[in-house]
């Protein structure tokens, strides 16, 4: 379920974040959405194109690509667990606070 999430002013002068195309910004900033609390989202290409990019154009190889861009800056770590992959959304904590 997407949740509500807030977008620190600093992300858009973040040298990381800057250096991402803007398809992976974007991608990046919707895994926020769909991340839980701890920051960790299913990272299958498909399933990121349904929930974040329903009506673009954009290919599952072009998410996958946008995946790559942001794990090489170090802003997501991927794993598997249980034969499915998964995303850890790195700092998610530092930028979001979680209010239950």
């Amino acid at each position: 379920m997407a949740r509500k999430r807030m977008i620190d002013p600093e992300f858009w002068s973040d040298e990381k974040t800057g250096s991402l195309s803007f398809s992976a910004r974007l991608l990046f900033i919707g895994m926020w959405n769909y991340a839980d609390d701890d920051g960790i989202i299913k990272a299958r290409p498909e399933y990121l194109k349904s929930s974040i990019f329903p009506y673009d154009l954009i290919t599952c190889g072009e998410v996958e690509e946008s995946l790559k861009e942001i794990e090489n800056e170090n802003l997501i770590f991927k794993y598997t667990n249980s034969g499915q992959t998964f995303a850890i959304v790195l700092n998610f904590r530092k930028h979001q606070v979680i209010n239950k």
